[in-house]
């Protein structure tokens, strides 16, 4: 018997299963040289803190991404939703 939100648990987990591949295929390739992680947030406010990220706006391109620091990919995210 299929519980009551299975399958949105389902989706969400293809969803997230996808944004982790596209994650470990940046940080392989960083690892390898392939891409250059930047040293500093893409913001450069005052307001920027912690360890720099590399946030995706289109998953289908695993090597392109925008980086920033961890409040203001936090921004980010907030701002899509």
């Amino acid at each position: 018997m299929v519980e009551k939100g299975q399958p949105l648990q389902l989706f969400v987990s293809c969803i997230n299963q996808g944004r982790h591949n596209v994650q470990s295929k940046l940080q392989r390739a960083v690892a390898r040289g392939l891409v250059t992680r930047s040293t500093s947030c893409s913001v450069n406010d005052k307001n920027c803190a912690g360890v720099i990220h590399g946030h995706h706006e289109d998953y289908s391109k695993p090597f392109e991404v925008i980086w920033l620091c961890r409040f203001h990919h936090k921004e980010r995210h907030r701002k899509k939703d």
